[in-house]
Parts: C-alpha cells; sequence; structure tokens
C-alpha cells in the first residue's frame, strides 16, 4: 500500500456507503419487497446498490415505480436509525472542508439524504444532486454534473468520493478523479470501475486547504492499482 496525493477545488460525496453506512437497513428494505412479490432476494441486493430506488423497482416490480410511491418507502426509511452509523473518518474530513466547496451526489431522494445527514449532526449542503432530481442514476454522469454545476466548479476540479462501481463509472465519465472505499465492493470491482485510488475506509484520507482555496487530498494504505 502506498501514499498518495490529489489536487481538486471542490469534493462531491456519495451518501450510503461512503460517508453513512445503511448497510442492515437496506438489505431488510430489499429483502422485504422481494419476498412479498416472489422474487429471490439476492438478485435485487446485486442490483440495487448505488443505483436510485425507481429504477430498481422499474427493473423489478415496475407497479410499484412511481415517484410518488418511492418517496413514501425512503421517507419512512430515512427515519429509521438502528444500525445506521457514520463511517470512520467522515466527520474529520467534512471539517476540513469549506461548507461551499462540498456536497453529495446521491441515489436517494432529496428526503432520504436530508434526513440521514441531519441524524449525525452533519451540515446539509444549501443544494444537492439526488435521485429525485435527476434523469438519469448512476453509472451516467448525469448527478455528477449537476453537483459540479451546484458548487460553481469545472467537473476536473471535483474530487469524489464514492463505494459503489456505479458511481465510480458516473464519476470517471463525469471528468472527475474518484476515491473508492471498499465499504460494499471489494478492489476487484473498484478497480474495474475505474477508480483513481482504492482505501478500505476514509480515515486513511487527510484533506488540508491551500492558501489559493484549493485542497490537498493525501491518501494513506491506498491499495496499489
Amino acid at each position: 500500500m502506498a501514499v498518495q496525493t490529489l489536487k481538486s477545488n471542490a469534493f462531491i460525496f456519495d451518501l450510503d456507503g461512503t460517508l453513512i453506512d445503511t448497510t442492515p437497513q437496506v438489505i431488510k428494505f430489499w429483502t422485504d419487497i422481494a419476498v412479498e412479490h416472489n422474487i429471490d432476494p439476492a438478485k435485487i441486493l446485486e442490483t440495487s446498490h448505488g443505483r436510485r430506488t425507481i429504477e430498481t423497482l422499474q427493473r423489478w416490480v415496475p407497479e410499484l415505480a412511481t415517484i410518488e410511491h418511492v418517496n413514501e418507502l425512503e421517507g419512512k426509511l430515512a427515519l429509521e436509525k438502528d444500525g445506521v452509523i457514520v463511517l470512520p473518518g467522515v466527520m474529520n474530513l467534512l471539517q476540513s472542508v469549506s461548507a461551499k466547496d462540498w456536497t453529495v451526489n446521491t441515489a436517494g431522494t432529496n428526503v432520504m439524504a436530508t434526513t440521514r445527514l441531519l441524524q449525525f449532526n452533519i451540515q446539509v449542503p444549501a443544494k444537492m444532486a439526488t435521485g429525485d432530481m435527476l434523469t438519469h442514476g448512476k453509472p451516467h454522469p448525469e448527478g455528477y454534473l449537476k453537483a459540479a454545476e451546484i458548487l460553481d466548479k469545472k467537473p476536473s476540479e471535483c474530487l469524489v468520493f464514492e463505494d459503489a462501481p456505479s458511481g465510480v463509472q458516473a464519476a470517471i465519465a463525469a471528468g472527475m478523479q474518484c476515491i473508492a472505499c471498499t465499504t460494499t465492493h471489494t478492489v476487484e470491482q473498484l478497480k474495474a470501475a475505474g477508480a483513481t485510488v482504492i482505501v478500505d475506509r476514509l480515515n486513511s484520507v487527510d484533506i488540508v486547504g491551500n492558501e489559493d482555496g484549493s485542497y490537498t487530498t493525501t491518501i494513506k494504505n491506498a491499495y496499489d492499482l
């Protein structure tokens, strides 16, 4: 494992699996839907992470795939906190970055993202790129391009933090650098998706602001790619 450094002017974070881990809840959420509709839960779980709920429903249970139903499902899920944690290193990273220089791009709805951040006293960005405001989910780059627009930065100025191959692919397709965490997927999967750097958790990452307004990100214990 090696130490690497990256330069950027802004940061875009995926939410679930990157900032916050809701894995037990997500597994139960999709398993319950699968069992109710006589679908193998493993098949849904293999394809759901990092993708918008409405897209997963369209594939497996199309009769449930309405914006109203998704908002209802995610609104209820967001209120459940059992087993949900902030991942290691996240709070230190966010405290190292000016509030105007970071935002979130998530497959979840704005209600879901806002509720999750507030549950852990994380300042909610003024604007986020959330699944309910996008036409295309990851691996399409729309969400990351929208996030760069929110930050008023060029895509090449943004550094992304992700955990899912579809998210990594979206970030790279948007023309951004991407640090991927192995929270939910293997090094091999994240490498195949094109991640710039891969670490186990964000407590291996430090961000320092520079006098010119840019940032230097130092990654310890990065996997050799």
